[in-house]
């Protein structure tokens, strides 16, 4: 047989993609991307080239396009070198957006930021957005205010926004499972845009997310434990100063709750002495989605 012979059933089309048959069926319902070949018996067989162009698409997929915009561009794009193609323009229009999207909050201008942030999220996945767009953004922000390029009220303005978006979409997302789980900042200076992406994930993922935002001593964390009764306890402590406490805090919070699944996100690992290093290794979840997702896994099937 020929790369352009009909070889492979839908169940067997599936199986080598990693996706479900009914989502190839939708996939080409919707979208009309290919057409198999239909036996005797009105099954549908896919050929190779069938294969070798949903592998591509379902990459692009996995780096962030939605099903329509990857179809869309690949249709475009004929050539053998589509995959450069696409992450290039891909690439390309993210940083130019990003772009747009600074100069708008910066100058206060709202209908402008709402405009872009809307035509992102009808092209990209929501975590696409959030990880390439608005998660480096608020550091940028944050550094030209550091570094007095913007004023104080353009930073705030600017953090408010994207704050606000994110916790929305937040909001919008169903509770599909009864695990719960409480985020505490020791640092507790201000709402820290990191743990808005973590709940994001854990919302995701169907958990019940409650984050605080402020700091407390372990008495009122007790409190808290005994009020909400939580699965998982995630702290986030980013000032040098505090993390030595926050240690000791999580570790006596460990030894009197066997039950309790608890995790820490500090973005650098501390100068400390070698006892202590093991305790910021035992409880240190990462700084990224997949060094987060991958320490939940191992405590809950998320």
């Amino acid at each position: 047989m020929t790369e352009q012979e009909g070889k492979y059933n839908v169940k067997a089309a599936a199986l080598m993609l990693g996706i479900q048959p009914g989502t190839l069926r939708a996939w080409e319902r919707r979208y009309q991307m290919i057409a198999p070949e239909r036996n005797a018996s009105g099954y549908r067989l896919y050929t190779d080239e069938h294969i070798k162009m949903l592998r591509a698409l379902i990459s692009k997929v996995k780096q962030g396009f939605s099903i329509s915009q990857a179809i869309n561009f690949m249709s475009h794009s004929p050539s053998s070198n589509h995959e450069e193609k696409l992450t290039f323009q891909q690439a390309g229009l993210i940083t130019s957006a990003a772009h747009q999207f600074y100069e708008a909050l910066i100058n206060f201008n709202i209908a402008e930021a709402d405009e872009i942030s809307d035509r992102l999220f009808s092209i990209y996945t929501t975590e696409k957005v959030l990880w390439d767009v608005f998660y480096p953004l608020i550091l940028k922000i944050r550094i030209a205010y550091k570094s007095e390029v913007i004023i104080n009220a353009q930073y705030h303005y600017a953090k408010m926004y994207l704050t606000t978006r994110v916790s929305s979409i937040i909001q919008s997302l169903p509770i599909n499972h009864h695990w719960k789980v409480v985020i505490i900042n020791q640092t507790g200076k201000e709402q820290d845009f990191q743990l808005l992406m973590l709940s994001f994930l854990l919302r995701r993922e169907g958990m019940e997310v409650i984050n605080t935002f402020e700091d407390f001593v372990e008495e009122e964390i007790e409190k808290i434990l005994k009020l909400i009764h939580p699965d998982i306890i995630i702290f986030s402590c980013e000032e040098q100063t505090d993390l030595f406490g926050t240690l000791k805090l999580i570790n006596n919070l460990a030894l009197n709750h066997n039950e309790l699944s608890i995790g820490l996100i500090s973005n650098e690992e501390p100068r400390m002495v070698q006892s202590e290093k093991g305790l910021y290794s035992k409880f240190h979840i990462g700084q990224t989605p997949n060094e987060w997702k991958e320490w939940f896994t191992t405590r809950f099937s998320v």
